[in-house]
């Protein structure tokens, strides 16, 4: 998205996104991020760091 020019895009169906808004629905993912615009790619990386980076098992049930 950077690499190719384009800072206002966003996956409302990626599954980390959705996760990390909250496993919200695609919709509800596009309609929250209607907030980050012009920089929704940007707030999207963001996601995709903080589920990279976060301690095991954080925001995650175990069955």
């Amino acid at each position: 998205m950077r690499a190719l020019q384009h800072p206002d895009t966003f996956a409302p169906g990626d599954l980390v996104a959705r996760r990390a808004l909250g496993s919200v629905t695609a919709d509800q993912a596009r309609i929250t991020a209607e907030r980050w615009a012009p920089w929704r790619s940007y707030a999207l990386m963001h996601l995709w760091a903080d589920a990279a980076y976060a301690a095991p098992g954080r925001g995650r049930r175990r069955a």
